[in-house]
């Protein structure tokens, strides 16, 4: 497994920040380490889904379906990555709120964990949506922006705007558990 470059802690724990050539090729063994046999969904804007989801798509992937006991995992397994319009205008909780119902829909349970793939709106919507489904599950972030890796990955703070300002609804969600 790849060590951590860096180790953030924080009051509630710490986490680890991978960065080196390579690590998309690592992924999913970088998710299955830090979220184990979760049943993990990944979310990703379009532009980010049509850029990699053939590459999602091909070989295994921790957010593919798999093998698990939970009553509550769906008969066919998980769907591919949940996406939605890139733009800060869907930073939103009508997003979040699209989000968490496919998530509802797709029977995802407490047992199960995120993987937000992409820039600052994906990691802040995503994050978001982890630490509000279900009162919170595991969440990885993959940033795919240079200000997503400097900024909205790190410190776990995420939410969505309103039409009184930007993050003004939100929360930290820092962690994952394993």
């Amino acid at each position: 497994m790849l060590t951590p470059q860096l180790v953030v802690t924080h009051a509630g724990g710490e986490y680890p920040v991978h960065v080196e050539p390579g690590l998309l090729e690592a992924l999913p063994q970088l998710v299955a380490h830090h979220l184990g046999s979760r049943p993990t969904t990944l979310i990703a804007d379009s532009t980010v889904a049509r850029l990699y989801l053939d590459w999602l798509r091909g070989g295994p992937s921790p957010w593919r379906p798999r093998e698990s006991t939970c009553s509550d995992q769906p008969p066919g397994g998980w769907p591919d990555p949940l996406t939605f319009p890139a733009g800060e205008a869907s930073k939103s909780r009508e997003t979040w709120g699209m989000l968490t119902d496919q998530l509802l829909d797709h029977g995802l349970g407490r047992e199960g964990g995120l993987v937000a793939m992409g820039g600052g709106v994906t990691g802040d919507l995503a994050g978001f949506v982890a630490a509000t489904y279900l009162r919170g599950i595991p969440l990885v972030q993959v940033p795919t922006t240079l200000l997503a890796m400097l900024d909205s990955s790190v410190g776990g703070k995420v939410g969505v705007d309103t039409v009184h300002g930007k993050n003004l609804v939100g929360a930290f969600h820092p962690r994952w558990r394993s």
